[in-house]
């Protein structure tokens, strides 16, 4: 995969992570408990399949590009 389309595709799953994470933020203010466990689980999967499937690849091929904060060893302050 070329680089640039290896960034653009980063910032997308980003972006699209995001608005995940958003939309769990609105299922636990409006839905039932039951309704929200099983949203988030779903989501939860959603999201480890970019990672693993479409993200990670990525981060192999052009380690760079990997946020310092997912990087082994990295302090978050």
């Amino acid at each position: 995969m070329k680089r640039d389309v290896a960034e653009q595709i980063v910032s997308i799953v980003h972006k699209v992570t995001r608005e995940m994470d958003a939309s769990i933020l609105l299922i636990q203010r409006e839905c039932s408990e039951e309704e929200f466990i099983e949203y988030r689980r779903a989501a939860g999967r959603v999201m480890g399949y970019l990672f693993t499937d479409i993200v990670r690849p990525i981060f192999q091929e052009y380690p760079e590009l990997m946020p310092e904060e997912m990087k082994s060893g990295s302090k978050q302050e």
